[in-house]
């Protein structure tokens, strides 16, 4: 709540001038909420990032990951920029618009690229749990010497 109060009441080019320090603070924040959560002294939170839209980014956060960066330079480049809006305004059309297109291409590349290759690991495993050889070969790291 620092650093977010810090930046309300202080203009853009302070943030940007202090950002190491804001970012350490926010960190710091972060971490001690994790800790807090761990040691099960924020249940209430704990419950919050439970709650199950939320939760089911988790199954495809880390195809957002992988293509946040690209789809948010794409975002620029072909809807705010040409725009010439202020600075405000592309702030607001970018949670408006552009996080939830980000959101559901990020989710259709988890299904085309992540989701195919989860799917064949669970199987995999139910293989080997139940002794039988996984399809595809052996998973043996040196099967010449048997």
């Amino acid at each position: 709540m620092t650093v977010v109060g810090l930046c309300l009441t202080h203009d853009f080019a302070w943030a940007v001038s202090n950002f190491p320090w804001l970012d350490l603070v926010l960190g710091l924040g972060v971490v001690s909420l994790l800790v807090a959560i761990g040691l099960g002294r924020a249940d209430r939170l704990a419950g919050t990032l439970g709650w199950r839209p939320l939760a089911s980014v988790g199954a495809f956060s880390y195809s957002m990951y992988l293509v946040h960066a690209q789809l948010l330079q794409v975002f620029w480049q072909t809807v705010v920029d040409p725009l010439s809006l202020d600075r405000p305004a592309q702030l607001v059309l970018g949670w408006a618009l552009g996080v939830p297109l980000i959101i559901a291409a990020s989710y259709g590349f988890s299904l085309l690229a992540e989701r195919p290759f989860v799917r064949r690991e669970t199987r995999m495993k139910a293989r080997m749990r139940a002794g039988m050889k996984p399809m595809g070969g052996s998973l043996d790291p040196d099967p010449i010497s048997r």
